[in-house]
């Protein structure tokens, strides 16, 4: 972390190998040095230049419990086989060039924080309402469409909401107001019509409540 290391990174290819901080320095390349560690719990590459797509032997490391490589030059769409790492529960892919929907198979995830914000992602948010005990869905500034589905109300664990910059449609769900731990929704620079629901008024837990220009 914090340090100015450039060039390609050579990591130490230790087989007991749990966790990898390299963030905030100017390693650059693909993730091809990313093998061979099939204990790996924690991978923490944000913010340096890595360019390529999502790594696919990722899909080996079965320990995987989060997963920063935001800020960065990815490609590609987001791999489905990151529903079948049983312990992943963080995800942060945001600022990146990442295109296509979200993977169905999301859904069935163990998925408890999603933030992809800021990549060029299409299509809806759906598979990612069904995940069972999500606490934070970010997905600012993409290319998002259609409305909000009533599934978002089965989301009861969520705390933090973001939806800002896309072109999402339609009214509120009108049992929104069942999400009592929700403390952030930001869903600024999108295309909601219609009135906001009565079921609003029980977001008490509410922190920060975004629905325009500030």
């Amino acid at each position: 972390y914090l340090n100015s290391f450039s060039g390609t990174f050579i990591v130490p290819q230790s087989p007991q190998l749990r966790s990898i901080a390299l963030g905030d320095n100017f390693f650059s390349g693909s993730f091809s040095w990313l093998s061979g560690f099939e204990a790996l719990e924690f991978l923490y590459a944000q913010k340096n230049f890595f360019t390529g797509t999502v790594p696919s032997v990722m899909a080996s490391m079965s320990a995987l419990r989060e997963i920063g490589i935001a800020f960065n030059y990815l490609t590609g769409t987001i791999p489905s086989f990151l529903a079948d790492l049983a312990f992943l529960t963080d995800l942060y892919l945001e600022a990146n060039a990442l295109t296509g929907s979200i993977p169905a198979d999301l859904a069935f995830s163990a998925l408890l924080v999603v933030i992809i914000d800021t990549n060029f992602l299409t299509g809806t948010m759906d598979s990612l309402v069904g995940i069972g005990e999500v606490l934070q869905v970010s997905l600012s500034e993409n290319l998002f469409t259609s409305s909000i589905p009533t599934r978002l109300c089965e989301a009861t664990t969520i705390i933090l909401l973001t939806l800002s910059s896309n072109s999402f449609t339609g009214s509120l769900p009108s049992c929104i107001g069942s999400l009592e731990l929700l403390t952030n929704l930001q869903l600024t620079g999108n295309c909601f019509s219609g009135t906001l629901p009565p079921s609003m008024a029980g977001l008490t837990a509410m922190i920060t409540f975004m629905l325009g220009d500030h």
